[in-house]
Parts: structure tokens; sequence; C-alpha cells
């Protein structure tokens, strides 16, 4: 499990961040990663003082969940969430993610728009794990949301396909964001020393998945399209090749499993002829 998802699980809600004021004039001359890490240590500092963050309240939260569970399911329970919980650097992982979160939303000034955005958008190629796959789900919808028009334009006899499509990629709350998790991961694999295929599990119906992977790979597509291709053939092609597609599996009720589906079979939207 994300650490996102950890929080989510035992209850914890992510705290509000209180506005950032305007910038001060002596942040212009900063590049667009100090500027960043700047914000984020602030933020994180203020994240840091709410009382459910302590290393303690966490692992009280963890052991009170584990002893509502059936014993039956212990060893999955640890595996998943125990264990991580109980490591020094979990507290760290979550705030830096909820950070970056806070930080992926701020509306710059116009002075620091353009840099920001490069910053950000480069971030979305990074296995880097302080930015959580909510957050780059995030700014991938607005590349969604940017090439729909062009899409429903393209082929306008299967408007309803793309719009239902479409819906799939229009979350709002933060549960929302969290539950494409499972989608990002699943689609692009997770980094440890390399990229690795993950096998996500969900309570949504096999064709609400793959609607939502068809999203996201068409939105992730609308990305790289507006990359210069020398940069995507040069310096970003390692990264892209270490993608590892995997598989969604959707659970029923009653405890069943789907059959598995393949990320990387799953087309992007193109829709007919």
């Amino acid at each position: 499990m994300t650490p996102l998802a950890i929080l989510d699980v035992i209850g914890i809600e992510p705290p509000s961040f209180p506005t950032l004021r305007r910038l001060p004039e002596s942040m212009l001359p900063l590049s667009a990663a100090e500027v960043a890490i700047l914000l984020k240590d602030t933020i994180e500092k203020d994240f840091g003082k709410a009382p459910d963050f302590e290393p303690e309240s966490l692992r009280w939260r963890v052991e009170a969940l584990r002893e509502a569970t059936d014993p039956a399911a212990h060893e999955v329970f640890d595996l998943c969430l125990a264990r991580f919980v109980a490591a020094d650097t979990f507290r760290d992982e979550v705030l830096a993610q909820l950070a970056f979160d806070v930080l992926f939303r701020f509306r710059f000034p116009e002075e620091y728009r353009e840099r920001m955005t490069h910053l950000f958008d480069a971030l979305l190629l990074s296995d880097d794990l302080q930015v959580a796959g909510m957050t780059k789900v995030r700014r991938l919808k607005g590349f969604w949301d940017g090439s729909l028009e062009r899409i429903l334009k393209k082929h306008p006899m299967a408007r309803g396909e793309i719009l239902a499509v479409g819906q799939e990629m229009r979350p709002r709350t933060h549960k929302d964001f969290l539950g494409w998790e499972v989608i990002h991961y699943s689609v692009l694999g997770a980094a440890r020393k390399r990229m690795h295929p993950v096998i996500g599990f969900s309570l949504e119906p096999e064709g609400r998945l793959r609607a939502r992977c068809t999203a996201h790979k068409t939105a992730l597509r609308a990305f790289l399209d507006q990359i210069p291709r020398d940069e995507l053939a040069g310096a970003l092609r390692s990264r892209i090749r270490a993608w590892t597609p995997g598989w969604l599996v959707s659970c029923g009720a009653d405890g069943t499993l789907a059959a598995a589906v393949s990320t990387g079979e799953v087309p992007i939207w193109a829709g007919p002829g």
C-alpha cells in the first residue's frame, strides 16, 4: 500500500494547509527547484505539528485496527500496513507526499508559473517516491482536459464513448484522487531499485477499471506528445522504457476475484477509424 492509502485505511484525514501568502520578492531570483524546496519544507513543518502524525499515534491506530481485524487476516494485514508504519521513515514519507500534493495545487503568481509548470511536468516522469501517484494523476488530468476537444472533433460519431471515458478522469475529492493511485502504478509500475510491475486490487467493476486505465494512458500520451521528440529519444528514453505495466483485478464484495486485466494491453482512446 502507498503511504497516503495507509493514512486513509487507518482513518486519518489529510489536514488542510493554510493558504500560502504572496511569495516574497526575495524568492524571485530562485530556481524552480529552490522555490519548491522552500515551500515544501514550510508545508511539511506545518503538517508535522498535527498530533495524528506523531509516530506513536500512527502505530496506535494500526494496532487498534489490527485488533479489530479477523485473526485469519493478520498475515496480510501485517504485510500491507504494520511493517510500513513501523518503519522509521514512514512519517517523513507521508509528510513529503502531502506537502507535494499541496504544492502541485498551489496557484503560483504569473512570474513563477512557467518555471514551476516545467518543474512539475518533469516530476511526472520522475521515479521520486516523494511525489504520490495521486498527485501525478492531478497533473495528468490537465492534459486530458486539454486534449478532450481535439479527440471529440476528430471522432464526432463516438462522442458518447469519449465522454464516458472522460467521466473517469473527473475526480473531485481527495478520496477520488486516491482511488487513482492503483491505476497509476498498475499502468507504469513502482520504483524500488528498478521498476516492478504492480498488481492492483480494487472494488470497482472491471469495466470501470478498464475505462480508468484508458483515460490514464490517453492523458499520459497527451503529456508525452507536447515534449520535443529529441528529448523523448534522448534523456527521457531510458525512463520511459523502464515503465513496467502490470494488472488490475476487480474484487467482489464476497471476496471473489475477476480475471486480471493487463494494463499494457488496454489501448489509449483513439476511437473508430
